[in-house]
């Protein structure tokens, strides 16, 4: 059955999950615009249904609206959506919602991202002095990209043991 974006409109909830559903088995890239819409939807369960739909359609730029979301578990959704998207990412390690940032930080140390160092870095300068800590660790080994730059901002933290571990490493190396 073709996309039908009228469907996304109707009125019960139910149809409009219904063409989700659809979209989520059978994706439309044409049905992106239509999909951002939904993210303002009254009902969670439409918004996070709307989120498995833009992501089998290829709409994570728009996941990131969802980031925002006023619903905690949404956001924390769009973060296990976004979790291959590097700039996704980015935007989550500097969202206000510390569990958003954790669950983006989670997913960059266990991801294979190619941006995986910038990202760590990004997480350097996160509120947490525990974050800021595990991102300096994995940056650390000399052999990875930014563990300079890590060290000498790890030096500079205002958290001591941030700073006496970022100590210790250069002495180390």
């Amino acid at each position: 059955m073709p996309f039908s974006p009228g469907a996304l409109e109707h009125p019960k909830a139910e149809e409009v999950r219904a063409e989700l559903a659809r979209l989520v088995a059978s994706p439309d890239p044409s049905a992106l615009p239509h999909l951002s819409r939904l993210l303002s939807h009254p009902l969670a369960l439409v918004r996070s249904e709307t989120l498995d739909a833009l992501a089998a359609c290829g709409g994570l730029e728009t996941v990131l609206q969802a980031l925002a979301d006023r619903e905690p578990t949404l956001r924390l959704k769009a973060v296990g959506l976004l979790a291959g998207h590097a700039p996704g990412l980015g935007r989550a390690l500097r969202n206000p919602d510390p569990d958003v940032r954790e669950s983006a930080f989670r997913a960059v140390l266990e991801g294979r991202l190619e941006r995986r160092p910038q990202l760590l870095l990004l997480a350097l300068g996160d509120r947490d002095s525990r974050r800021r800590r595990q991102a300096l660790e994995a940056l650390v080994p000399p052999r990875s990209e930014g563990w300079r730059e890590a060290l000498v901002r790890g030096l500079r933290d205002e958290h001591p043991t941030v700073s006496d571990l970022s100590g210790a490493l250069f002495h180390a190396v």
